[in-house]
């Protein structure tokens, strides 16, 4: 499954809309989101791993990388 599918899938999950998320990316970040920038960064696949560590926080999820 790609990143933007597990995104998407997630923000379903948690009962948020990406305007929603936008906001609250705002709120937590104080850099400015719109529905429509982070729904084109998402369908581009072009979010920053930060941006992804930010919202993974939101949604009450962590990133972890292993070796495999």
């Amino acid at each position: 499954m790609s990143s933007k599918d597990e995104l998407r899938l997630l923000i379903i999950k948690e009962h948020l809309t990406v305007e929603k998320l936008a906001k609250k990316l705002y709120e937590s970040t104080g850099r400015r989101y719109t529905q429509k920038s982070l729904q084109a960064k998402i369908s581009k696949s072009s979010l920053r791993f930060d941006e992804m560590e930010d919202i993974a926080k939101i949604l009450g999820y962590t990133i972890k990388i292993e070796k495999e």
